[in-house]
């Protein structure tokens, strides 16, 4: 969580990088795969952390583990603490996305990943440099 989209967030939000290591401590990599944190940074906004890769580095290599995110973008949506944290049933609240999420430092391909995204998520939309689209 140093780099990339991540540090977008963080930067933005502090809460999230604090509470990502509050809740990995003492949890390894590989128990943390496939899950997912809610964090809320300003009231009705909530970033989920997807854990969705074991390891990190430069290069063309794909760390972004596709059946990882996959099953957490299933429990997320399935997840009835999820779906009362977030409301989206009841008030409606935007789900976003961004672009390129596990696909640019990650090495994983945005087609798929958006594909997922919009099995799990058909009313999410995407944000890219600030432009919003409807999936």
């Amino acid at each position: 969580m140093g780099s990339g989209l991540a540090r977008a967030i963080f930067t933005k939000w502090p809460k999230v990088k604090e509470q990502y290591h509050l809740w990995n401590k003492g949890k390894t990599p590989l128990a943390l795969l496939g899950t997912y944190k809610v964090i809320q940074v300003e009231p009705n906004v909530w970033v989920v952390n997807i854990y969705g890769q074991l390891e990190y580095g430069p290069g063309d290599k794909r760390y972004a583990d596709y059946g990882a995110i996959k099953t957490a973008l299933k429990k997320a949506k399935e997840d009835k603490q999820f779906s009362d944290v977030v409301q989206w049933t009841r008030f409606d609240d935007p789900i976003y996305f961004p672009h390129g999420f596990a696909s640019a430092l990650a090495g994983g391909n945005w087609d798929i990943i958006s594909q997922l995204i919009e099995i799990y998520f058909p009313e999410a939309t995407i944000v890219s440099n600030g432009t919003y689209t409807q999936i």
